[in-house]
């Protein structure tokens, strides 16, 4: 998940789906934001400082809302 949104996040417009669809799937495979985070959440957070975690976090909420409304209401 790190690696693929740093890849989105630095790619041009052109290369940006395939990781966006990455992401997603990943959100989907796991029932949503919250669902993979509270089963990686400690894993990722061992990569970042805690402030640079929620930074992180927060980005990808970002990026990834409408999805995640959609698992929730399922």
């Amino acid at each position: 998940m790190v690696l693929k949104f740093f890849a989105y996040s630095e790619a041009d417009k052109n290369n940006k789906e395939k990781h966006w669809d990455d992401i997603n799937s990943l959100f989907y495979r796991y029932g949503g934001i919250d669902n993979f985070f509270s089963k990686f959440g400690d894993v990722i957070k061992d990569l970042f400082s805690d402030q640079n975690y929620e930074l992180f976090k927060r980005s990808i909420e970002n990026i990834c809302m409408p999805l995640n409304e959609m698992l929730r209401n399922r």
